[in-house]
């Protein structure tokens, strides 16, 4: 009786493995600094206006007190054109729209 049980265990085998362990994602980030001067660097869409509209512009401008840092991208070109980019088109349409504010002698009366 002792020998059926034997034959039995000689027959399986276990195998102990240790459990698979899941792999970390490393993840590299990579900084580049552009300073190859082959880089162009473009400002923003723009628009080809006349001159009147440059003057008109730097007019309310100049009522407004209120001066954007684009105004320095306006270029004129040879045809007596300017460049004139998005910003500044958009800051010229905010310019208009915008409604003055009453003066204090202005201020109607209760």
């Amino acid at each position: 009786m002792f020998i059926v049980p034997l034959i039995l265990l000689t027959a399986c085998t276990i195998t102990v493995a240790p459990l698979p362990t899941p792999r970390k994602t490393v993840v590299h980030h990579h900084v580049v600094n552009h300073t190859n001067s082959q880089v162009k660097v473009t400002k923003t869409k723009g628009t080809m206006v006349d001159a009147q509209w440059v003057q008109q512009y730097r007019k309310l401008e100049a009522q407004s007190h209120h001066v954007i840092p684009q105004d320095s991208w306006i270029n004129a070109t040879p045809t007596g054109r300017f460049w004139v980019p998005q910003s500044v088109i958009d800051h010229y349409s905010d310019l208009v729209n915008a409604t003055p504010a009453p003066s204090p002698t202005e201020t109607p009366k209760p």
